[in-house]
């Protein structure tokens, strides 16, 4: 995690694709660590970074994922609606909508 974060600092314009894929560097860390919360607020920074309508919707997908562990529900549920809104296309729409219907019936 030292040196995806000390990459971040030294290069803060490198290319947006290789601090995205610090950010999730990160991100994977803080999940190794179940870090859940940090680790989705990483994958966030990870797609805030890019601009490419393939990577983004995976990063989010990881996002929600890792906030629905640290069971913070609402945002992991507003970020699955906002995966299946914004990128209909994307194939982890599919994944995205069965794990939003899973925390809609945990929370009945």
């Amino acid at each position: 995690m030292r040196y995806f974060q000390e990459f971040i600092n030294s290069y803060p314009k490198a290319d947006p694709l290789l601090l995205s894929g610090a950010y999730s560097g990160i991100a994977d860390c803080h999940s190794q660590k179940k870090e859940y919360a940090q680790a989705a607020d990483s994958y966030l920074q990870a797609a805030s970074k890019i601009k490419d309508d393939l990577v983004i919707p995976n990063l989010l997908l990881s996002a929600a994922q890792s906030y629905a562990y640290a069971n913070q529900v609402d945002k992991a549920k507003q970020l699955y609606d906002r995966i299946i809104r914004e990128y209909p296309n994307s194939k982890v729409v599919a994944q995205a909508r069965l794990e939003l219907a899973e925390l809609s019936v945990q929370k009945s």
